[in-house]
């Protein structure tokens, strides 16, 4: 019976494990995201003069017409749709959410953004509209396949 070397490469096999959950966390955590978006709604369209709708909905009909509480929100401006990303604070933890940042309380200039908070969570004058823990829930299943099994 003839002898052989087994040579444990601990360091090199820990950094591709590493590396492909890293891709999995990514790839799950953009299928949030694309989720999140897709799950906004939108205002009816607004009449016309004519009898028909406008192709086109103005600001004022789209901000007097909001989602029901509960629902996910109705889009008005477009900027909390295309705010939704996610980021990597450490190699391995994503967050998803919206990539808005408060106004500066301080300057009456400055655009405040801080709506995509109480949209999420509600107010004590607005029901809330949950946009981003309702695709959590929904794609559970599938992100913890994704980061165990690659799928």
């Amino acid at each position: 019976m003839g002898l052989g070397t087994l040579i444990w490469r601990g360091q090199a096999f820990m950094d591709a494990v590493e590396k492909k959950v890293k891709a999995n966390l990514d790839s799950a955590a953009i299928m949030v995201a694309n989720d999140v978006v897709e799950s906004f709604g939108s205002a009816p369209m607004e009449p016309n003069k004519s009898g028909g709708f406008k192709k086109n909905s103005s600001k004022a009909w789209k901000r007097g017409h909001p989602s029901a509480p509960g629902e996910p929100p109705n889009i008005q401006t477009g900027h909390l749709k295309i705010s939704i990303g996610f980021d990597a604070p450490s190699a391995l933890v994503r967050r998803v959410g919206s990539r808005m940042k408060p106004g500066d309380r301080d300057n009456p200039n400055s655009e405040k953004h801080t709506y995509a908070w109480y949209l999420e969570m509600g107010t004590a004058y607005m029901g809330a509209r949950p946009y981003l823990m309702p695709a959590v829930r929904r794609n559970r299943l599938k992100v913890l396949s994704m980061i165990v099994k690659g799928t």
